[in-house]
């Protein structure tokens, strides 16, 4: 049998002593930095819901934030600024109910598809016909409420299934991270876009950016593994009129509705408030930017020193100092304190609502001790208990006698939200007390 022999130039080249494969020094480089940012430890379903989370944040703060100040230019009045934000969190609201008894027959990311599209839809309404989306603003307002309904149920719960009892603060801290990395990108982007394209054409260009951002998401949740829960009936009725008298849910909703008080317009109002004394929208993506980086080193220290035990003590501290910085910005109204209040609220707003979201996550294990998985229903609850309150906050500002850049309105609102925290407190030593009994 005749033997055929390649050349000497058919073979492969040899490689040199010593010498890795190309391929094993990548790998071995991509190991070491997701070992640096944390991302080993979890796993590959937890991958794809940064990649999804962060396209999300992307999409959404890039336009998300001169949504308002888009309103203003187009025509709209402080006040109907404020109407289109109490719509849209009154059918965030509802349209939460109608999602959570969806998650029933169909799979999360189903649920999750529909939001992006909703709010795409939005940001399409925007980019084609921004008058009519200011002088109809309701229905503005229930693309991107019914849109935010859909997405964040299913995202909270993503955030616990793809992570575990040793690494969900990380997880949760990560995730964090990587949405104020963006944010602190894309207002500077948007400011930058907004000064040199004024007028109509930079906001095309932001809205045209955002949608594209908001399709990608949609693509990667593709590779979501996701199922319905198979409960029927709907779990927010069911829990509001049967289970609400348990003390552990009941203050876990007066908890979140007392948080939406101040969270509802608090924000919006300061970002006007920004853009009346320096009337330049570069101004508010600087505090943005600001914020972000503020916010990144939060999540970073929530990490890193914040145990389980801790986190009512500090949700209580966040609302005093809150509190205090308002009434700071009423003693010394300058543009310049009110950008040092705004960027410091960071701080306060990333620990007020790690601590509302693990006292979800705590409510819905104290549920699922009978074995029963609860977690969508709570988390499903603490949505739309939280937009109520954010609805009742934006009503009493529109009650509120505001004239020019008046400031006493956010000491208020800083002042209602601390109620919230007897109700975590009761929530705590409820559940803690429980887990004794047991």
């Amino acid at each position: 049998m005749k033997v055929i022999r390649r050349a000497p130039a058919d073979l492969p080249p040899a490689r040199a002593p010593g010498k890795p494969p190309r391929r094993r020094f990548l790998s071995r480089f991509l190991g070491r930095i997701s070992g640096a940012l944390g991302l080993s430890f979890f796993g590959f379903d937890f991958i794809k819901l940064l990649k999804m989370h962060g396209f999300f944040s992307l999409g959404t703060n890039l336009s998300g934030v001169f949504v308002g100040v888009f309103f203003i230019k187009a025509g709209s009045s402080l006040a109907a600024v404020c109407l289109f934000y109490l719509f849209c969190y009154a059918f965030e609201a509802l349209g939460n109910v109608f999602a959570a008894g969806l998650a029933g027959k169909y799979p999360a990311a189903f649920i999750t598809r529909a939001g992006l599209v909703f709010i795409t839809l939005f940001y399409i309404l925007l980019l084609a016909a921004p008058g009519f989306a200011a002088r109809h603003y309701p229905l503005a307002a229930a693309l991107t409420g019914i849109g935010n309904a859909m997405y964040w149920p299913p995202y909270q719960n993503y955030c616990v299934e793809y992570t575990h009892m040793g690494n969900r603060q990380k997880g949760v801290s990560l995730l964090g991270l990587l949405g104020n990395f963006i944010a602190l990108l894309t207002p500077l982007i948007a400011g930058l876009v907004t000064s040199r394209l004024p007028g109509a054409a930079g906001y095309a260009v932001i809205f045209a950016v955002s949608v594209s951002a908001l399709f990608v998401s949609f693509v990667v949740t593709r590779g979501m593994p996701s199922k319905p829960t198979g409960r029927k009936g709907n779990p927010v009725f069911h829990i509001l009129l049967r289970e609400i008298k348990d003390r552990a849910i009941a203050s876990m909703v007066l908890m979140a509705v007392f948080y939406g008080l101040r969270d509802g317009i608090y924000l919006y109002y300061l970002n006007i408030l920004i853009y009346t004394l320096a009337r330049n929208e570069m101004a508010v993506g600087l505090g943005i930017a600001a914020r972000s980086v503020v916010a990144m080193l939060a999540w970073l220290l929530l990490a890193r020193f914040l145990p389980p035990s801790r986190r009512t003590a500090s949700y209580f501290a966040a609302g005093l100092a809150g509190l205090f910085a308002s009434a700071l910005l009423r003693a010394v109204p300058a543009l310049f304190v009110v950008l040092a209040v705004y960027v410091a609220d960071m701080v306060f707003q990333v620990v007020s609502y790690n601590a509302l979201q693990f006292a979800a996550y705590d409510t819905a294990d104290y549920l699922s001790r009978s074995g029963e998985n609860r977690r969508p229903d709570v988390i499903a609850l603490r949505i739309f208990a939280l937009n109520i309150g954010r609805c009742a906050g934006i009503a009493v500002f529109l009650l509120l006698p505001i004239t020019g850049a008046a400031v006493w309105p956010l000491i208020l609102l800083n002042a209602l939200s601390l109620p919230g925290v007897l109700f975590a407190r009761g929530l705590s030593s409820h559940i803690k007390k429980t887990a004794r009994a047991g």
